[in-house]
């Protein structure tokens, strides 16, 4: 029996910006843990595995927060993805997909449609004031017997700039 099993963890980088009496928090929770073995064939035993899985939606919630400005304050903000390639199959891709706007005085766009994770850090959401409370959904891509069975594991980092 083949087993492959997907292991994506979450890790925070907060980035300082110029103007050191003022920074964006971002909080990010939840993990994705996800096992694939012989009963996601698509026919039986000797059929392909299913090529693509996703995660509930708002499997990762997010918040950003700026405790500098206030509730009311006009500051803005850009959040990238990037991940690790520690343990993770070249064959393999992982999405990320804004699912939800969550709650806040502020707002947030970008993000609804899903965008690879590479190891390169990519622009992904942009927003203003707090957002608390944001849903992310996650996709592999690229599954198939031809990866080899063993465990899988990637980090993601969200990095939150001010603009």
């Amino acid at each position: 029996m083949r087993r492959i099993l997907l292991n994506i963890t979450f890790a925070v980088l907060l980035i300082c910006t110029a103007y050191p009496l003022f920074s964006q928090d971002i909080s990010v929770g939840g993990s994705w843990d996800l096992s694939i073995d012989v009963s996601d064939m698509q026919s039986g035993m000797i059929s392909e595995l299913n090529s693509t899985y996703e995660s509930p939606a708002d499997q990762i919630t997010s918040s950003v927060t700026n405790s500098s400005y206030g509730w009311f304050g006009t500051w803005y903000w850009m959040v990238s993805v990037s991940r690790d390639n520690t343990q993770w199959h070249s064959a393999l891709h992982l999405d990320v997909r804004r699912s939800s706007s969550g709650l806040g005085f502020g707002s947030v766009s970008g993000g609804t449609s899903y965008q690879e994770v590479t190891t390169t850090n990519r622009a992904f959401i942009t927003g203003s004031r707090h957002r608390l409370w944001m849903g992310f959904q996650l996709r592999v891509r690229g599954v198939s017997s031809a990866v080899p069975a063993g465990t899988y594991s990637t980090t993601v980092t969200y990095t939150i700039v001010e603009l």
